[in-house]
């Protein structure tokens, strides 16, 4: 029970908290940008440029390490006092990234492709929710025991 009480006291607004705020959005945004170059090197490749195809799934694996640090980066950004959505949402996304690049090795682009568009439109989702300005601070009862507080609404980082 101490331990819930120690990580409610910490300091959102310290040093650590925002450049953990700042880490965070910074690996979303390169997140981002690393999967909405794949559309475009895959249709070079379809258009012709063959090279590109492995440049492709070399960027294909720059975005699944890039999205395993986006979750290292939320679980610390979790322990200096932020909310816990970004690193449920990191794991999903790895999760279906994982499947992604294990359809685009096998060559299934019947699945392939749509879960590429899904991945877009989660991901232009989440970073566009962590640049968010915040909104205001739920209200705890002042009965309500920390660990059973309800966690924090989702907004900005640092």
């Amino acid at each position: 029970m101490e331990k819930h009480a120690a990580e409610s006291t910490l300091p959102r607004g310290g040093k650590s908290f925002r450049a953990a705020g700042w880490t965070l959005r910074s690996l979303a945004v390169a997140h981002l940008l690393a999967v909405l170059a794949q559309p475009v090197l895959a249709g070079r490749f379809l258009s012709g440029d063959y090279a590109m195809l492995q440049f492709h799934r070399l960027v294909g694996t720059a975005v699944l390490i890039i999205s395993g640090l986006q979750i290292v980066a939320a679980a610390v950004y979790r322990r200096l006092g932020g909310p816990a959505w970004p690193i449920r949402a990191g794991a999903r996304i790895l999760a279906v990234e994982g499947l992604q690049f294990y359809l685009g090795l096998h060559r299934v682009l019947g699945l392939h492709i749509p879960v590429g568009v899904l991945l877009v439109v989660w991901l232009v989702h989440l970073t566009r929710r962590l640049w968010q300005p915040p909104g205001p601070a739920p209200e705890q009862a002042p009965e309500q025991a920390p660990e059973q507080a309800p966690e924090q609404a989702p907004g900005p980082i640092g």
